[in-house]
């Protein structure tokens, strides 16, 4: 019988620790277990790589930087905005794959921290604006319209204000 959540995290330890090449992920079963195979493994030999994988540093939560946790704020302030369904770092997490090649805000170096920190304050700047006018997209690829009718974020900054 197969414990599919010690499999899925086995997998995903194996991409902390930077083992991406099926060759590798292999070997590093094989080192271990002496099968090349999660599937040919009891779960005993599967706790015993999720050890080795822990040993190695996956699994461990980085603690975020300041400019990092500003992102995370950033994004936040979007949501609230509107301009974004899910505030979570997960959501954040799954915005930064196509831009930095990562799945981890803690994973950025500071230039590219910087580089989204610019970003999520242009689209802040943006929401905000369009807030205001109603004419601008909110969210890049909607249509702005040119009609002048107030949405429920600009009705709701209004009584903000």
């Amino acid at each position: 019988m197969r414990n599919f959540n010690l499999i899925k995290k086995i997998k995903g330890g194996c991409k902390w620790v930077g083992i991406t090449q099926r060759e590798d992920y292999e070997a590093f079963l094989y080192g271990i277990t002496g099968k090349t195979s999660l599937t040919q493994m009891s779960d005993y030999q599967r706790y015993q790589v999720v050890n080795e994988l822990t040993r190695r540093g996956a699994y461990k939560a980085q603690e975020l930087t300041g400019q990092q946790k500003a992102c995370l704020k950033k994004w936040q302030k979007l949501q609230y905005l509107g301009a974004v369904n899910n505030k979570s770092t997960g959501a954040l997490n799954h915005f930064l794959k196509p831009r930095f090649g990562t799945t981890r805000l803690a994973d950025l170096d500071a230039q590219q921290t910087n580089k989204l920190l610019g970003q999520l304050e242009n689209w802040i700047r943006k929401v905000e604006h369009a807030a205001r006018h109603c004419n601008e997209p909110l969210i890049a690829g909607q249509s702005g319209g040119n009609d002048p009718k107030p949405t429920a974020l600009s009705a709701h900054l209004k009584v903000v204000k």
